[in-house]
């Protein structure tokens, strides 16, 4: 039996702004401004990049 580790912890400045409604719901952007990660074997920082793009639809 494979035993798993979590490999690290991540807490990441996440700021969310509404793009507004369309025809398939409502979109967010979420923007990753920073942050910190750390583990038994990695610890680092997150830059100030990349985010991710959410639709919550209508239903």
């Amino acid at each position: 039996m494979i035993e798993l580790e979590p490999l690290l912890d991540l807490w990441a400045e996440v700021h969310t702004r509404p793009v507004g409604s369309g025809p398939y719901g409502n979109r967010w952007i979420f923007e990753v401004s920073g942050g910190e990660f750390e583990g038994p074997r990695l610890r680092g920082k997150v830059l100030q990049s990349g985010g991710d793009w959410m639709l919550v639809g209508n239903d």
